[in-house]
This record gives structure tokens, C-alpha cells and sequence, in this order.
């Protein structure tokens, strides 16, 4: 059984073609759809949600631990977009004030 879904890498150049279900049915018809992650709103708030996922994350270390490799693979697999996006609105931040 699958434990998660596969996700496109979040990339600007392919955004278009799976924005949307019809979309993605369209130029992707084997994929099944899944919102495409949004960015926070500020570096601030991108620090907060990486600091939350660093919290998730050490949970998700005690779940290996204990064996349970499904749920962690499944928080895994919710964490990691989050990271991306958040990762990417402070590296960006940092780039504009430099």
C-alpha cells in the first residue's frame, strides 16, 4: 500500500500545467491532484512554520524509534512541501537583503 502521494516538485515552470484538477487531468492524466502548497506570507511567519516542522520533525524521529515507519513516513511526507515553501521565503529574504 502507499502511504503518500507524489508530488511534482514546486517549481514555477510547471506550476501551470497543475494548478488546477482539470489541469493537471489534462497534462497529467496518471497523477492524481493535489493543491499546490502556499507559501506563508512573510519571513516571519516562515520562520515560525519552520520552527513548527523542526518540532514535527522530532516527533517524527520518536515514531522511528518506536518502529512505526508508516505514520512517519506519512508525517514525513507532510512535512517536507511545507519546508520547501517556508525555506524558500526566507532564502529569498535573505537574498534581497544582501
Amino acid at each position: 500500500d502507499c502511504i503518500g502521494v507524489y508530488k511534482v516538485p514546486i517549481d514555477d515552470a510547471i506550476e501551470s500545467y497543475i494548478d488546477t484538477p482539470e489541469n493537471c487531468a489534462k497534462f497529467a492524466p496518471d497523477l492524481n491532484w493535489v493543491p499546490i502548497p502556499q507559501s506563508p506570507k512573510s519571513p516571519k511567519l516562515a520562520k515560525e512554520e519552520l520552527l513548527t516542522m523542526d518540532a514535527r520533525l522530532q516527533k517524527t524521529i520518536a515514531l522511528v524509534q518506536k518502529g512505526d515507519l508508516t505514520n512517519a513516513g506519512v508525517e514525513v511526507l507532510s512535512i517536507i512541501p511545507r519546508v520547501t515553501v517556508a525555506g524558500r521565503v526566507v532564502v529569498s529574504h535573505l537574498e534581497s537583503d544582501s
